[in-house]
């Protein structure tokens, strides 16, 4: 039996410190919808009355009110219209409609939040209200969705300039819209989208380990495209960190183990003056002994994660300290890459173009850094982490003041932007590499994982390194991503061959 009520989950949410209050729907399965409230304890919540208690601090009133609204629109949403009938000449019903299904969704997106997969949504709905307005139809029935449709509707679209993957998106989308309608209404029919396909799978091209030595070493024609280029890289050094965790790292998230005297240095202090302050410090720092890991909640999930910065995560910070910072480092060693995004070293297009093919046919790297290189790379952090602790790591946008959907908001349009810019900057190593996807931040998650696991084998910790919260997810995972699963064990030093 269909029914609509209010719950509390009873797993804490870190990042919004309290447990969710949800819509739960069953009919004719389990969907649980959030409403954007937190409870601090589960005890707040009246489970018979589907109600928020009286507490102090709780604005109990206006959370039950937005209770009543929601636990009303929804229950709207899944009255049951029987239909026998199946004939395809029957007068169209509004609980038939195509089109008014797309408008309740659009607006259940837009009310929780979701603003991306509204966008998608939406643009679904204009393309095919767009194609039955050439057709003169206003309505459009479950009924009359079949291959032929489906044909016609790819057809209009394909006229229209659309890419194949993104037909094939929209496509997906008036599928699960077809598919929850025919499910809701009991409708027996056949499933027209089984048989119909936009584009034929392509077979992935397996990844070589140079692939990544090579894109380290390939030094794209700007300033700008070396940033994303190297926030790129640095999501894989990660463990194939989340771009929507990669944003909203700061230095406060950094944590540095082996100091044994505190560096006194603020914001407002010139690097002279640190090593002026640093040398009149009785005992002196060791920094090859310092490590670093970065301790953060997932922004997708809530869950809390660990990571250890390698050598090799360590050096890729160089591109993003102060640029008095950048420039020490350059003192002591050389960097091409690095001179050129400081503007020190102007090679011109040419010469870069030249410089990228030499690398494309061999494996040489031009920049050769040792562990003394790794030792003042660890120096230079502890002081941009003196230097101001709020500062984000690897970019230097402001998101302060943002929280909820402001701060949804801010990480889709940057991630947004950030894959635009990978996209015209790395088209040209990856085509050389002959891997055909469109490049985006979470193909570095890809890379990671299928490298990882190609090296060690290691199903579980692979998993927690991903942050997983089933070993299955990953093995789903890397499944799509075309890597066979086994059991074997092989663990090598991970980041060795580059």
């Amino acid at each position: 039996m269909a029914s609509v009520n209010a719950v509390i989950d009873k797993r804490f949410t870190k990042s919004k410190g309290g447990y969710p209050i949800l819509i739960r729907i069953l009919h004719p399965r389990k969907e649980d919808i959030g409403i954007g409230e937190y409870l601090p304890k589960l005890e707040y919540f009246d489970k018979a009355k589907e109600r928020v208690k009286k507490r102090k601090g709780i604005e109990h009133e206006r959370i039950n009110e937005l209770i009543i609204e929601k636990l009303q629109h929804y229950r709207e949403r899944v009255k049951i219209t029987p239909k026998v009938n199946t004939n395809t000449n029957v007068s169209l019903t509004s609980s038939e409609s195509i089109l008014e299904e797309f408008e309740c969704i659009l607006e259940d997106l837009n009310s929780d939040g979701k603003y991306n997969s509204h966008r998608i949504y939406n643009y679904t709905y204009r393309y095919l209200t767009e194609f039955l307005n050439s057709k003169n139809k206003t309505t459009l029935s479950v009924y009359e969705i079949d291959v032929g449709f489906l044909r016609r509707w790819k057809a209009f679209m394909k006229g229209k300039g659309l890419t194949g993957s993104t037909i094939q998106t929209y496509v997906e989308k008036l599928r699960a819209s077809h598919n929850n309608l025919v499910e809701r209404l009991s409708i027996s029919k056949s499933n027209p989208f089984k048989k119909f396909t936009v584009v034929k799978e392509k077979k992935k091209t397996t990844i070589g380990g140079g692939f990544i030595v090579k894109l380290i070493s390939y030094i794209p024609k700007s300033k700008e495209r070396i940033k994303y280029k190297n926030m790129f890289v640095a999501q894989y050094f990660l463990h194939g960190t989340r771009i929507s965790d990669l944003l909203l790292f700061r230095y406060t998230d950094l944590k540095i183990e082996g100091l044994e005297r505190d560096v006194i240095v603020d914001e407002f202090s010139t690097l002279s003056e640190t090593i002026t302050a640093l040398k009149q410090l009785p005992v002196k720092q060791n920094y090859a002994d310092v490590r670093f890991r970065i301790e953060f909640n997932a922004f997708k999930t809530g869950h809390e994660h660990k990571i250890a910065l390698s050598n090799k995560a360590i050096l890729q910070m160089r591109f993003f300290l102060d640029e008095d910072l950048q420039l020490r480092f350059l003192e002591k060693n050389k960097d091409d890459e690095l001179s050129i995004f400081l503007g020190i070293e102007n090679k011109n297009r040419y010469e870069l173009e030249e410089l990228n093919k030499i690398l494309f046919s061999t494996r040489t790297n031009s920049n050769v850094h040792d562990d003394s290189s790794v030792t003042l790379m660890k120096e230079l952090i502890v002081i941009q982490y003196k230097r101001n602790k709020n500062k984000p790591i690897f970019h230097n946008w402001s998101f302060d003041d943002l929280d909820g959907n402001d701060l949804k908001k801010f990480i889709q349009s940057k991630t947004t932007y950030v894959n635009k810019s990978l996209y015209s900057n790395l088209k040209e190593p990856f085509y050389a590499a002959r891997l055909k996807e469109r490049i985006s931040s979470h193909y570095a998650r890809h890379l990671f994982s299928i490298r990882y696991y190609e090296h060690t084998k290691d199903l579980y910790r692979l998993s927690k390194l991903l942050g997983h919260t089933k070993v299955t997810t990953t093995q789903i995972y890397l499944e799509k991503l075309n890597v066979s699963v086994d059991d074997t064990a092989n663990a090598i030093d991970f980041y060795d061959e580059i």
